[in-house]
């Protein structure tokens, strides 16, 4: 019996030894009695937990079902979870807590279409919403959107607010709301809406309207407030807990407390040695367990001892309680916390604090030492940045919205914010002045505006106060329109026009705003009006004498003509143009003039003059341009050669528009559409029909249009060939520029691990034979070899083989 129950402990024990290394860490419940015949083994699901019973004879599989198979593969991955165009960012640090809020918030997000998470500044509830959105997205149909009204402080954004994340643009002549409801109709899709508490009732209203209009639609909303929906969910979010904390707590009771537990985390990320744990706990007792109070005192334990920072925070507190009596206590424990760091901080970091409080879209390094008027300004911004009172994001400085609004008040009080305004209007006129009034404007100015664009908002509605500031206010406005423009935003453009023009028509700088005013006219299908603000914009700049404005708004007349049916008017000034621009010290601005003359007159079927024109523009832009901003003269070329007959040259000239510029999604459709047109001059239908709708795809997700001459081009092709689906955004380009070998088209397509594979695949080896070659197993070898088929779209193994060799032929003709 004995020697029975041995033999059959030491059974168990081998075969538990055997199965272990397959677990890969994966919790074993139960483990039975092992005889290789009948007896189960019960282990848990790698990515959702639940149990998976499997018979001991072969290997244990790790996961439940597929779904949860993939599930896992993304989440090894890393990539950054996803939100639609607006992604859901990944933190910089870990996230302490709130376990039972996340249950409760998960819990009413599958039960409520709308949910807010409420609570007061300065608790954790964007953090809250943001973490249960990211965990939810890997593996989900669902998609989460992130929308962020941080910034947003007139109601009438809110809606272009929600566009822009969804990356949709306005139609011409629709109400911005039917974009977005058309972009969320049908869709499987929740929005994380930020910061509602400033704008409480618009807020309410947009959602409302949305949720109704779109049945699958879900909210996740923070606010500091409810915000009073029909079926809105609320999950009030308190500070962590600090009970028992203030005296007497044991070390156990200490360090189980989450709000202590975030304290150590975020002081061990700042370099600090804790040892006095009593001190902690009283400390976040004295900070009401408010997370962002917690993070702010951590950051000091590199330089100060906890005692030292609670002797320096009951200080403040009691300045605070005096002067704040009627304030919530944790308003004015948070209130302290943010004013004692800053009553820590030296005069001169004091004012870069202060005056970057002024620029919700943040500064680089450059802008804050001329709005902070501080030279040298690095250091400071640098200490800022490691007090947790400024965030680095790529090249600009950043502040929390919480602390950003302390700065504001601070700014008010010292009665600095007239001058900080002046001072950002000079730097911001500086930047916009020499793009705006040039004679040629390239597309990498728009992106420069860009990052500019709430600074530019917020500094254009402080100089409605100095009537000294107007031709500044006109100029910033100017600016303004062309972003809002390039992100389809054209009601607000209009809008903005509109006021500008009815206030300050009489600005020096207003002509910069009317030649916008007339292209966004254009763009809305409105000949008419562009016409009119075209002549009004030239007529108000030929007293001036400014030469390079005046060649911007003749090139603006001649398209207003164009668009409204006066041909020969608009060739009379477009050649205006090129004996304007043939006077200035400016050849890229020539070569455009010319480029812009040469299109005008191949619409007219003078082939011969159009190319003699881009034959003496395309050397100059090819020295003298960024790839990005030579597209349009490529395409022309291209466009010219087309019409001439010689698809050869034609081809390469489209091929050269999106090998030199992937990234212009302006150019993009063009040329893709370009090639499309030489692949059915060629009799490649089935190509043609493919690039035609990858064309579309790229037109309508970045709002590109087109001219009508080479839309009705595309037509009378397009009805030639069947309807076809366009290949994917990973391979579009390579589809379409055809590329010239083999190797570059996989070393485009598959990764270097997947290279590997299928140069040893198609070498004859077989799976096993690869997998030793490369020291890695070969069920890791069927996996990457699955990959390849996906990114090239075939079944199995001899098609890729057949593929890679019918490429590497057809590339070599």
């Amino acid at each position: 019996m004995g020697g029975a129950l041995g033999h059959q402990l030491r059974l168990r024990i081998s075969v538990t030894l055997w199965y272990l290394p397959m677990f890969h860490g994966r919790a074993l419940t139960k483990l039975g009695a092992v005889g290789f015949g009948t007896e189960n083994i019960t282990v848990n699901c790698g990515a959702c937990g639940a149990e998976v019973t499997l018979n001991d004879r072969g290997r244990p599989a790790r996961y439940c079902s597929n779904a949860c198979r993939q599930r896992a593969f993304r989440r090894r991955g890393g990539s950054t979870s996803r939100a639609g165009d607006q992604a859901i960012p990944e933190p910089l640090d870990s996230f302490v807590g709130r376990e039972e809020e996340m249950a409760a918030l998960r819990h009413l997000m599958r039960s409520a279409r709308m949910v807010t998470v409420v609570g007061t500044a300065g608790v954790g509830k964007t953090r809250l919403a943001l973490e249960v959105a990211r965990r939810a997205v890997g593996g989900r149909k669902r998609k989460f959107r992130l929308v962020e009204l941080g910034s947003v402080v007139d109601g009438t954004r809110i809606l272009e607010t929600i566009a822009t994340a969804l990356g949709v643009r306005e139609a011409a002549g629709e109400p911005a709301l039917r974009p977005v409801v058309d972009a969320i109709n049908n869709r499987r899709l929740s929005l994380v809406v930020d910061n509602c508490e400033q704008l409480t009732v618009p807020c309410a209203v947009v959602l409302r309207e949305l949720l109704e209009r779109c049945p699958l639609l879900r909210v996740l909303a923070t606010s500091r407030e409810p915000l009073g929906v029909a079926g809105e969910a609320l999950l009030h979010i308190e500070p962590l807990p600090v009970d028992g904390l203030a005296s007497g707590a044991s070390r156990e009771q200490v360090l189980a407390s989450p709000a202590v537990q975030l304290f150590l985390d975020r002081a061990r990320s700042a370099g600090g040695e804790l040892t006095d744990l009593e001190a902690v706990g009283r400390l976040c007792h004295r900070l009401d367990g408010l997370p962002l109070a917690i993070e702010l005192a951590a950051r000091r334990v590199h330089s100060m001892s906890v005692r030292e920072i609670e002797w320096c925070l009951d200080d403040q507190l009691g300045l605070l309680s005096e002067s704040a009596r009627t304030a919530p206590d944790r308003h004015r424990n948070l209130r302290a916390a943010i004013d004692w760091s800053y009553l820590l901080l030296n005069p001169v970091e004091q004012q870069v604090l202060r005056r970057l409080a002024m620029f919700p879209g943040g500064l680089t390094l450059a802008a804050a030492e001329r709005v902070c008027g501080v030279s040298g300004i690095e250091p400071v911004l640098t200490g800022l940045v490691s007090k947790s009172l400024v965030r680095k994001e790529g090249e600009r400085f950043r502040m929390l919205e919480v602390i950003r609004r302390y700065g504001l008040e601070q700014l008010r009080a010292e009665h600095e914010q007239e001058q900080t305004t002046r001072l950002a209007a000079r730097w911001l006129a500086d930047v916009a002045e020499p793009l705006l009034v040039a004679a040629f404007i390239s597309p990498s100015t728009h992106r420069g505006f860009d990052e500019e664009q709430d600074n530019l908002l917020t500094v254009f509605e402080l100089l409605q106060d100095h009537p000294d500031e107007v031709d500044t206010r006109v100029l910033l406005a100017a600016a303004l329109t062309r972003v809002w423009q390039q992100r389809g935003r054209r009601s607000a453009a209009g809008r903005l026009v509109r006021t500008v023009l009815d206030l300050h028509g009489d600005s020096v700088n207003a002509p910069i705003v009317m030649i916008a005013g007339s292209w966004l006219a254009m763009t809305q299908g409105e000949p008419r009006e562009a016409l009119r603000q075209a002549v009004s914009a030239v007529s108000a700049i030929l007293p001036q004498q400014r030469p390079e404005l005046l060649v911007r708004a003749l090139k603006q007349l001649g398209w207003a003509l164009s668009a409204d049916g006066r041909t020969a008017t608009s060739e009379c000034v477009r050649r205006r143009v090129v004996a304007l621009c043939e006077r200035l010290d400016d050849p890229l601005a020539l070569a455009h003039a010319r480029q812009d003359l040469a299109w005008f007159l191949l619409c007219a079927n003078d082939v011969a003059e159009s190319r003699r024109l881009l034959a003496m523009a395309l050397p100059v832009a090819r020295r003298g341009q960024r790839p990005d901003e030579l597209g349009s003269i490529l395409h022309t070329a291209g466009a010219i050669e087309l019409r001439g007959g010689d698809l050869h040259e034609a081809k390469k000239f489209f091929i050269e528009v999106l090998d030199v510029a992937p990234d212009d999604t302006h150019n993009r459709p063009y040329a893709l559409e370009g090639l499309a047109m030489v692949a059915e001059r060629q009799g490649d239908v089935q190509r043609a029909g493919k690039l035609f709708a990858a064309a579309r795809t790229s037109r309508e997700r970045y709002g590109v249009g087109a001219t009508p001459t080479w839309r009705q081009w595309v037509a009378e092709a397009e009805a030639r060939v069947p309807a076809a689906d366009g290949p994917a955004d990973e391979t579009v380009l390579n589809y379409a520029c055809a590329v010239p070998d083999v190797a570059d088209l996989v070393r485009a397509l598959l990764t270097p691990v997947e290279r590997r594979v299928l140069d040893l695949i198609v070498g004859g080896n077989s799976n096993s034979q690869v997998a030793r070659r490369l020291g890695i197993s070969a069920s890791t070898v069927t996996n990457h070899l699955d990959a390849v088929l996906a990114k090239v779209r075939l079944e199995n193994r001899a098609q890729v083989v057949r593929w890679y060799a019918e490429t590497r032929a057809r590339c070599a003709r």
